[in-house]
This record gives structure tokens, C-alpha cells and sequence, in this order.
């Protein structure tokens, strides 16, 4: 089992964001003024099984746009963090919008998951499965596949560059039954 307190923001982050509650939230202080360099990742790798899921707690409607969310295989410490997720072009899967992303591409449109329809309060995570393909989660409710063919092994982190208040809801893994 993965703790709870385990997952968190790391503190390497975009110049807009700050990591607050010890990790377990992340904000950006002047979100009414400036949009971009907000991106915020995990402290470590997210296993295959387990959920990384935010809760929204306050968000800006002035900035279409306002959470990109997804997986990378660099290091934190390798990022040159970009003004946003969707200026990385390499080892990274995201959505943005209703859009899946693969190194900066758009590969799918019209995923199930809209990101920029959430509302505060809602709850949205991502979980790489076992069979290589990304699911993102909707207070708690699997959207289906995102993407396919993620490399086994790979050293997942979760970005997400953010518009919004989030904070580390939970981490953990789901047991099929």
C-alpha cells in the first residue's frame, strides 16, 4: 500500500505557483493577473494502480484553460518548467481541455473528461493502469482510456499547471475486485 501522506507537491514548481499545507496544496497567489508558469508536479513517481487526485478548492473563470493535468517521465529537478504543460515536448501525456496530449500533440479530441467544465468542489485524479493506459477520474467515476501505450516502468510524475486552488485529495490503490 502507498500512504496517504506519501504523494505530494513537489517544491520544485513554475515561478507562479506556491506549494502550501506542507505539500498538499497548490495555489497560484496572483491568478486574476497572470495566467501562465503555474506548472506544479509530484514529489515522486505514481505507481502503476494508484490515483493521484486533486480536489478544486477556488478557481479563476476568467482563463480558458484554467487545469491541465497528466503524467511525465522527467525528473522534476530535469524540468525547465514552460509556461504551460502543453509547451513540453517530450515524455509527457496530459489533458487539456477535452484534449489528450502527447509530447505537446494532440492525439485525441473530444475525451470524456472536459477540464475546463469542472466547477469548485469537484475532485479529479489520473491513474496509470497495469495495461500501459491512463484513465482520469471524475469524482471518483473512471472516464475511460486517455491514453495507450505508456512505456512499462516509467517513472510517472503528475504535473498539473494550474488556474486553480488544488489540493492533494488522496493517493492510494484501487483494488478490482
Amino acid at each position: 500500500m502507498f500512504g496517504i501522506i506519501d504523494l505530494r507537491f513537489h517544491h520544485l514548481h513554475g515561478k507562479n505557483a506556491r506549494i502550501l499545507n506542507g505539500g498538499l496544496t497548490a495555489q497560484r497567489p496572483n491568478a486574476h493577473g497572470e495566467f501562465n508558469d503555474a506548472i506544479v508536479i509530484s514529489n515522486r513517481q505514481l505507481h502503476e494502480g494508484e490515483m493521484f487526485e486533486v480536489m478544486i478548492d477556488k478557481m479563476v473563470d476568467r482563463w480558458s484553460g484554467s487545469l491541465e493535468a497528466g503524467v511525465t517521465a522527467i525528473p522534476p529537478e530535469d524540468i525547465d518548467f514552460p509556461s504551460t504543460m502543453t509547451d513540453i515536448d517530450y515524455d509527457t501525456w496530459m489533458l487539456s481541455g477535452s484534449s489528450v496530449m502527447r509530447d505537446g500533440v494532440t492525439v485525441m479530441n473530444n475525451y470524456r473528461c472536459d477540464l475546463d467544465a469542472l466547477v469548485v468542489g469537484t475532485r479529479v485524479g489520473m491513474m496509470r493502469h497495469s495495461d500501459g493506459s491512463l484513465h482520469y477520474y471524475v469524482n471518483g467515476e473512471d472516464q475511460g482510456t486517455a491514453c495507450e501505450n505508456l512505456p512499462p516502468g516509467m517513472s510517472s510524475r503528475s504535473p498539473c499547471f494550474l488556474q486553480v486552488l488544488v489540493s492533494l485529495l488522496w493517493c492510494g490503490v484501487l483494488v478490482w475486485h
